[in-house]
């Protein structure tokens, strides 16, 4: 029997963010239905104003969730759940080259006109395919060492590779440094004060050698 020594390699890279991402959690609460998603498409309909007056193309508004429900509230005197009304609910994503001149004044226009509507900063960057070489790269070195040092500390001999397991379909970037409009006041000039940390992207990547 063909004797096999099977090690999984983490693969890690840090880049500098490149993308900000606006989350407009856009809600309104009626107790008609047919008015409630009247209101809700008013407010849908000013967002992508503002962003085209910002010289935003619209294009970039993208719906990530869309819902509407029935809310309700507990009363403690009849222990019954009461309608308050139909709770209509779109959330919509901004994605922007980080460019601070031109998202402060998106924020500037925000405040001006929109101060009701809530959102939240997040920030990422480009998925660009010497980002997934490196971690490809990074992954089996990180796995060679590994095996390596079990060879040596076991006295076995590494020999040649049988299978490299790996998928790179999706690459994820975790999302760093979530900023809300409460935090920023909706104040374009707090934009000079930001600085987000690295993205940070792992990949596993499991690598197969035949030993003696």
């Amino acid at each position: 029997m063909q004797r096999t020594l099977r090690i999984t390699g983490q693969g890690k890279v840090a880049v500098k963010p490149d993308l900000i991402l606006f989350n407009f959690p856009v809600s309104v609460l009626n107790e008609d239905y047919e008015m409630a998603l009247e209101l809700l498409n008013e407010r849908v309909s000013k967002l992508r104003n503002l962003v085209e007056r910002a010289g935003i193309d619209i294009d970039g508004l993208k719906t990530t969730n869309y819902r509407i429900s029935r809310d309700t509230r507990y009363d403690r005197d009849t222990e019954e759940h009461v309608f308050i009304g139909f709770r209509a609910s779109h959330d919509i994503r901004l994605e922007l080259p980080f460019d601070k001149k031109v998202v402060g004044e998106f924020i500037r226009t925000l405040s001006r006109h929109f101060q009701e509507l809530d959102f939240r900063i997040s920030f990422t960057a480009y998925q660009t395919e010497d980002l997934k070489r490196q971690l490809i790269e990074n992954a089996i070195q990180n796995a060679r060492q590994s095996a390596e040092h079990i060879a040596k500390a076991s006295g076995i001999t590494l020999k040649e590779i049988l299978n490299i397991d790996f998928s790179f379909q999706e690459l994820y970037l975790r999302e760093e440094s979530i900023i809300d409009s409460d935090m920023i006041q909706h104040d374009a000039m707090a934009m000079a004060e930001i600085n987000p940390e690295d993205i940070e992207a792992d990949k596993n990547i499991t690598v197969t050698w035949r030993i003696e």
